[in-house]
């Protein structure tokens, strides 16, 4: 599955195989369709009442992240973030979380490049407390300098801690220098010196920017009444200014010229192995059958025991120290698509040759119907999963809502990957995959036998 979708359960082989595309057959609605409806001042709304456990997600989801940064204030969509439930005009420091928690209550929030999201779960008869909550902290957020300060503390320390994990020291080099110019360059995070940077003033002006009705999508999923939803949202967000959504330009992509090359980049660390990431352009969310047909390619690739990196890299060669990773982000813009593997120094190219070679078989020799049928089934198992609770079906709806501007993506998705085919899947690769052509980071031991170079 794409990087949007981190199974909440994993499924065992033996479990899988229980399971047919019959269970998740077109007569399958995985995502109810939502009501949707749309205040006088552009916030679209979302609602869908469901039966069952008497719990209720409210998930507010706005379309502004890293991508919409300028560089010398990069991490402020994090930060942000991180600042957003802390205190507003009507409730002071501290109160909004004992609000949420005494009754029975959790607050939780998410940056990604493309978007920002706040939900609250909680008993569908406080529904009313989380609508007026998130109106509350949009509008009115005060941004104390004194959180401001600790919170940065915060942030730097988290910052250290992912230093400390190789494999993701390398998919933020792989996003940073991939994208040369393009904003998916700058790090969700930020970096030390533009968070020390960062100042009240400009906390206050991106939330007069981009937290606007128009540019916000209100989700709310669970057991609860749908007009009585929509009365008090009217009565909260209804009350927010009218004002148009916050333009952005499409970012510059990476030239042909660079992508029709082989490009490296080299770093050493205080690691005892090699970590090896291959990257190649991918499709945006906009190319909707292509995003299909990229998720059946990487769960080919890395889904499972059965997967193909699994078994003829790292089980029957043993050439990584772990099984070998395919992954592909369905963002708004141009995407990457990339392979990653751990492996003993020695083993450098004969693991490199390997993960190519199992792309290159790919697109010379059909995929037995018996393989593309698994490998549909543990998307759709897996996607099942990701929407069984009311906070995961709130999620997927705001997620396509916002970042392919049509919430449709999440009821069609399922059919989607029933439809792909074996061709569909090499057309794909063949369009975006060069096996001479990719861009390489690898990180390696500071000292080891016999560089590379």
């Amino acid at each position: 599955m794409s990087e949007r979708w981190k199974p909440i359960f994993a499924l065992t082989l033996v479990f899988l195989t229980f399971f047919s595309l019959s269970l998740f057959g077109a007569e399958t609605a995985i995502v109810p369709e939502p009501e949707t409806h749309k205040l006088e001042n552009g916030l679209q709304v979302l609602l869908v009442p469901q039966k069952g456990v008497e719990i209720t997600t409210v998930d507010l989801w706005v379309k502004a992240g890293s991508v919409n940064e300028d560089p010398e204030k990069n991490g402020l969509s994090h930060f942000f973030e991180h600042m957003l439930f802390v205190a507003t005009e009507n409730r002071p420091q501290g109160t909004i979380a004992r609000e949420v928690e005494s009754v029975g209550g959790l607050t939780n929030a998410a940056t990604s490049r493309d978007f920002t999201h706040y939900f609250i779960n909680l008993p569908s008869s406080h529904l009313t407390k989380a609508i007026d909550i998130l109106a509350d902290i949009t509008r009115n957020s005060t941004f104390p300098r004194a959180k401001i300060q600790r919170e940065k503390r915060v942030i730097l320390r988290e910052m250290e801690q992912r230093k400390d994990s190789p494999g993701s020291y390398v998919r933020q080099l792989l996003w940073q220098n991939f994208f040369e110019e393009h904003s998916y360059r700058l790090p969700i995070i930020g970096t030390r010196n533009t968070l020390q940077d960062l100042t009240r003033e400009d906390f206050l002006n991106y939330m007069e920017k981009y937290y606007v009705p128009s540019n916000m999508t209100l989700v709310v999923s669970g057991n609860f009444d749908g007009q009585k939803a929509l009365t008090e949202i009217r009565d909260t967000f209804g009350q927010m200014e009218t004002r148009p959504a916050p333009t952005h330009p499409s970012p510059p992509e990476v030239p042909d010229s660079k992508l029709s090359q082989k490009r490296r980049k080299v770093v050493t660390g205080d690691v005892n192995q090699d970590y090896l990431a291959l990257a190649w352009k991918a499709p945006s969310v906009k190319n909707k059958e292509e995003v299909y047909a990229m998720d059946l390619l990487i769960t080919l690739l890395s889904g499972g025991r059965t997967s193909r990196l699994y078994k003829n890299v790292y089980r029957d060669r043993s050439l990584v120290t772990a099984p070998p990773s395919a992954s592909y982000a369905t963002t708004r813009y141009p995407s990457i698509f990339y392979l990653y593997a751990q492996l003993p120094p020695e083993n450098y190219e004969e693991a490199k040759t390997a993960l190519l070679g199992e792309l290159k078989k790919i697109l010379q020799e059909e995929v037995s119907e018996e393989e593309l049928s698994r490998a549909k089934t543990k998307i759709l198992s897996d996607y099942a999963f990701n929407n069984e609770t009311y906070q995961g079906v709130a999620s997927t709806l705001g997620y396509y809502a916002t970042v392919a501007a049509d919430y449709g993506f999440a009821l069609d998705y399922p059919q989607g990957i029933r439809s792909v085919t074996t061709e569909d899947i090499q057309k794909v690769l063949r369009k975006y995959v060069d096996t001479e052509a990719y861009f390489e980071v690898l990180l390696k031991p500071e000292r080891e036998k016999g560089g590379k170079g």
